[in-house]
């Protein structure tokens, strides 16, 4: 559990907690909940641009509720491997009181005011599967994720974006992440699928929704020591099947592109954990 406060100019003090509990039903699950209340400031930009700032927005103010599972399904030793097998199913619930947002008024000049009432919530869900053979090891991670994100305040009479869902926020997502390593080696593949977006508030856009997309990565990775220093040698393939897509309306990803990296840094004690 944690919290604090802090005392901006506007004579008012603005405080963020959190606290989070977990208990153990069995010796392989851990139910966990846990929930928070932060502050973000407006931005100078906000307060003081020319003209256009607005001295007297209020901060924002964000609260959240997170709740799940996690479970070690399997864990045992099989001859020469070891296999360990772990879900996690969470619920999640965000809302942002007074945010802030840059609006056009009667005069068609843009101002930021406290206006906006967001509700952001979904479930997730993801499956990891590690093995060690030897010298070798392999992890597989997979996960789906659902955002239902709204408005769920007019801003003004007869607002059209009341109720639906935000611009460019996915409501499903897909990830999955292989990693195969022998000894400094280590080969990783990842793909990941973006369900429709819409690039207007309102949905009233003709180029609404936006297409789903899927996109494939790999990379290859060698990692040697050398006089005490540990050396980083990478290949990165991103968007190997050259899909064409777009995040953003008319702002084209690139193609099939490589990246190479080297990277040296000081000797550090392999930790029990992976990336």
């Amino acid at each position: 559990m944690e919290a604090k406060q802090q005392w901006q100019s506007d004579a008012a003090w603005h405080w963020t907690a959190s606290a989070g509990i977990e208990y153990r039903p069995i010796s392989r699950s851990v139910i966990f909940v846990q929930s928070g209340k932060q502050t973000v400031i407006p931005t100078f930009n906000d307060l003081y641009w020319p003209v256009y700032g607005n001295p007297n927005l209020k901060p924002e103010d964000v609260w959240s509720l997170e709740g799940g599972l996690k479970w070690n399904l399997f864990d045992a030793e099989m001859r020469t491997s070891v296999w360990d097998l772990n879900a996690h199913l969470g619920y999640y619930y965000n809302r942002i009181n007074d945010g802030i947002r840059w609006l056009p008024d009667d005069q068609g000049q843009s101002r930021p005011s406290n206006i906006e009432s967001l509700t952001s919530q979904g479930v997730e869900w993801s499956l990891d599967v590690e093995a060690t053979f030897g010298q070798w090891s392999w992890l597989l991670r997979s996960g789906v994720y659902q955002t239902m994100a709204s408005i769920d305040k007019a801003r003004y009479p007869n607002d059209p974006a009341l109720g639906k869902q935000l611009r460019y926020t996915p409501e499903w997502q897909f990830k999955h992440h292989s990693r195969l390593a022998f000894t400094r080696w280590a080969w990783v593949v990842s793909h990941q699928h973006v369900g429709q977006r819409y690039s207007s508030a309102d949905h009233s856009s003709p180029f609404d929704p936006l297409n789903s997309f899927g996109e494939w990565n790999t990379s290859l990775n060698w990692s040697p020591r050398v006089l005490k220093r540990e050396l980083l040698f990478q290949i990165e393939v991103k968007n190997v099947l050259d899909q064409k897509y777009q995040q953003v309306l008319h702002y084209p990803m690139p193609g099939r592109h490589v990246y190479a990296k080297i990277q040296i840094k000081p000797f550090q004690p392999e930790k029990n954990t992976y990336e």
